[in-house]
């Protein structure tokens, strides 16, 4: 059973991220890479604001329904109000920044931000026609994705539209597939939703800061160097993330074997370094991927800024291994009760990352952030295991996993 259920979400993320690939591609080949670049921001933005108001209740809910209670209706109300906050506040910051007459319709886009509370829910194992309903997100995505390309000539207006109305549809169709893990018998107070923002805010900030991990590098971008290197910027990270579900597709599927061996150290240990190994050779995978194919394709479908893209992909592409190592890490962690070291590890990468791009981008250009990108992932996946004691033991674990082909 949990083969059938890692297998079906890896084949829909890896799906969902080759749709958001090519979308990444024809944004930039019929508009531009200013424009893609701007659209990057804004959407950028837009995770940010909307995860900072979700305010952890997603991983609340998901902890609860595993446990096999029900989340009762009054939260999921209330957690639909945030998304009219997140709205006000996109609204704002548009208004601010003053975009063209098109990008304010992106604001839309914050109304459908609670897909990520049912697609987790998703997850849980004993959902019914599972297979049906993966089957069908990729069908709406990849109807979604034919229906902009055939109106793309029609503009970033309609482009963000169609997004809207594709997010709107999924919500709906992902609502109905796991409705049976809400309540409306469960009586609920605005006391008893305090109860829950107390434990619910921790795991928040958690998910904050990994959210500006992966975006608050663009926006300095887009502050210090403008649209056009953001999009450059953001086309490579678009790859990079592509790849990435490759090696998380691999990474999720060892959480189970993991969690059964968390009793036994011995055991625990060697799951451990076969994570590490798997994850080495999901690397060398997706490095071969781009090294050949990759750069070709690159220079034949946009060759106007393929070198640039190219460069940063070269140093970009080695972070897929220790992002591997990193997420491993983390997993052990929360095996461990040890979620406290698992965020201030996050929050150290965020304020590293800020930092070194803040004072290098507007000296170095996209480069520095790039650099910036791997450092931070070279802490996440290795460093860190040496600084911190109780996770010492990893670095041989993961020394030895170099060596693949022994057992």
């Amino acid at each position: 059973m949990f083969i059938k259920n890692t297998l079906l979400l890896s084949i829909e993320r890896i799906s969902r991220a080759g749709i958001a690939f090519l979308i990444s591609f024809m944004l930039t080949k019929y508009y531009g890479i200013d424009i893609y670049g701007m659209y990057a921001y804004y959407i950028a933005m837009l995770n940010i604001i909307c995860v900072s108001f979700s305010l952890g209740l997603d991983d609340y809910f998901i902890k609860e329904v595993a446990e096999g209670k029900k989340i009762p209706y009054f939260f999921f109300f209330i957690r639909i109000l945030l998304l009219f906050l997140s709205f006000m506040t996109m609204s704002v910051f548009l208004y601010l920044k003053e975009p063209p007459d098109d990008f304010f319709v992106i604001v839309l886009m914050t109304l459908t931000y609670i897909w990520n509370l049912f697609y987790l829910l998703l997850a849980i194992e004993n959902i019914k026609n599972k297979a049906w309903v993966v089957f069908n997100i990729i069908l709406i995505s990849a109807f979604s994705f034919i229906i902009k390309y055939v109106f793309i000539e029609y503009g970033i207006l309609v482009f963000i539209i169609i997004s809207f109305l594709e997010g709107v549809f999924l919500n709906i169709y992902l609502y109905l597939s796991v409705k049976s893990f809400f309540s409306f018998t469960e009586h609920k107070t605005w006391f008893d939703f305090y109860n829950v923002l107390k434990k619910s805010i921790p795991v928040g900030l958690a998910a904050l800061s990994i959210i500006l991990f992966y975006r608050v590098d663009q926006l300095i971008i887009e502050f210090y160097l403008g649209n056009i290197q953001l999009g450059i910027y953001a086309l490579a990270s678009s790859i990079l993330l592509a790849l990435g579900y490759l090696q998380s597709s691999f990474v999720t599927s060892m959480y189970g074997k993991l969690g059964k061996a968390n009793k036994n150290d011995d055991l625990l240990m060697k799951e451990l370094r076969f994570a590490y190994s798997g994850a080495i050779i999901v690397g060398i995978i997706c490095c071969i991927c781009y090294l050949f194919p990759g750069r070709y394709l690159l220079q034949k479908i946009i060759p106007e800024h393929s070198h640039n893209i190219i460069e940063l992909l070269n140093i970009g592409v080695f972070s897929i291994f220790f992002s591997g190592f990193g997420a491993i890490n983390a997993q052990y962690l929360f095996l461990r009760g040890m979620v406290g070291a698992r965020l201030l590890r996050t929050v150290f990468a965020v304020i590293f990352n800020v930092c070194w791009n803040l004072i290098l981008i507007p000296f170095y250009g996209t480069k520095s952030a790039i650099w910036g990108f791997l450092i931070t992932q070279v802490f996440m996946g290795v460093v860190f295991n040496i600084v911190d004691k109780n996770t010492r033991m990893l670095i041989k674990c993961q020394f030895y996993s170099i060596f693949i082909w022994k057992k």
